[in-house]
């Protein structure tokens, strides 16, 4: 398996991961992975603000959920800005 498609493969494990049955993220569950996955701070005031804005923002359908199209998107961006 190239180093490409096993990328692809464990970015949709992570999601799945927590995701749980249903396939989409929630809020928290998000913040779960945020947190988890990338480190990034949740639980002061401050950082559940900007937990809310990116799940805002990447909840691009204003389902209430992030589907996993949505979370591939904010992973290509956010490997975009780490190359520059």
């Amino acid at each position: 398996m190239s180093d490409l498609a096993k990328s692809m493969d464990l970015m949709r494990k992570v999601f799945k991961k927590y995701a749980k049955e249903d396939g989409k993220l929630n809020k928290q569950e998000l913040t779960t992975l945020l947190t988890t996955e990338l480190g990034l701070q949740a639980g002061d005031k401050e950082a559940n603000k900007v937990m809310d804005k990116m799940f805002k923002d990447l909840d691009a359908d204003k389902s209430g959920f992030v589907e996993f199209v949505e979370y591939a998107t904010f992973v290509a961006t956010v490997s975009c800005f780490l190359e520059s």
